[in-house]
């Protein structure tokens, strides 16, 4: 991760595939450290592809996180 994922100030959903050997879920425990707004959620029997090997399970990781923030959508910009 960089220096620069300290400066995001908006909400932000990681999603890793557990046997994800491209981006492992290490990157995302090291990203969750550096992003003050940031959750992470590993997909169980998942590589890179997670949205595609576990759609349903990815798609409720992605619901809920949208629903969270859903307010954020009617505010506008820097308020």
């Amino acid at each position: 991760a960089g220096s620069n994922l300290k400066n995001i100030d908006a909400p932000v959903q990681l999603i890793y595939g557990e046997h994800d050997l491209l981006t492992p879920p290490s990157i995302g425990e090291s990203m969750l450290q550096e992003i003050a707004n940031a959750r992470l959620n590993v997909i169980l029997e998942a590589g890179h592809l997670s949205n595609l090997e576990q759609p349903h399970a990815f798609n409720s990781v992605l619901t809920t996180f949208l629903q969270a923030h859903a307010n954020l959508a009617d505010t506008p910009r820097g308020q």
